[in-house]
């Protein structure tokens, strides 16, 4: 008996209260974390990716240099630069100076990576928005760089993104991207985001023996932005 009243005194002075409701002692409240945990903890945010946007399936961040080589080897794929503007070979040089030159702030050229929001996010393209502010109109295009990721509404919600930072963040007017007639899938997903075709210019690009029309598709703002509302509800 003596032994327990030096024990539970122990408890006592060590911060325990006694628990009323059983006769027991409750231990100690847990102490403050040290300053070590607080840094680690400030530390871990600090590291966590730089997110632009965020939408249903898909971020915007900011590109960096590590993944120069993942966009140099998607421009050099047949299977997906056959509807791009560039079909040269895209040496690590060339690459380079093209993130050299997306990463200078321009505000008004844009281009930003397009990560999944899957638990474990993955590089799959990138997107870009050149804004003409006299005229108040922008040309978009995006990359998906993997024909896995194709048609699973990831360019749509990088698309939905980017337009609305055109229309409500810099107020464009009208947004416009032009595509290479045999890419129905690219018509689909800006149809989806509200585009419609505008013009088509006929054999305006060589690809696979053949001259090809390019057509030209086109949203504007007051169009756009009953379905941005519908959208925005789910992200």
């Amino acid at each position: 008996m003596k032994l327990k009243h030096s024990f539970e005194k122990w408890l006592t002075r060590k911060g325990s209260v006694r628990d009323e409701t059983d006769g027991g002692l409750r231990p100690p409240s847990l102490p403050a974390p040290s300053k070590a945990k607080q840094r680690k903890r400030t530390m871990t945010k600090e590291a966590q990716p730089i997110i632009w946007r965020t939408g249903k399936k898909v971020t915007l961040r900011p590109h960096r240099e590590e993944d120069l080589s993942t966009y140099q080897r998607w421009i050099n794929d047949p299977e997906i630069n056959r509807y791009l503007m560039v079909t040269w070979p895209m040496h690590e040089g060339g690459q380079r100076a093209w993130l050299e030159k997306t990463c200078l702030s321009d505000p008004d050229d844009i281009s930003v990576a397009i990560w999944t929001t899957e638990e474990t996010p993955r590089l799959i393209g990138n997107t870009s928005l050149a804004l003409d502010i006299r005229k108040q109109s922008a040309t978009t295009g995006t990359l998906i760089g993997s024909t896995d990721d194709h048609s699973k509404g990831y360019a749509t919600d990088a698309k939905m993104l980017l337009l609305d930072y055109a229309f409500n963040g810099r107020g464009m007017r009208k947004v416009t991207s032009p595509i290479l007639s045999p890419n129905g899938a690219s018509q689909a997903y800006a149809t989806k985001c509200g585009y419609r075709h505008m013009a088509t210019i006929e054999q305006e690009h060589w690809r696979d023996g053949r001259w090809i029309d390019e057509v030209r598709y086109v949203v504007f703002r007051e169009e756009w932005l009953p379905l941005w509302e519908e959208y925005k509800k789910d992200l």
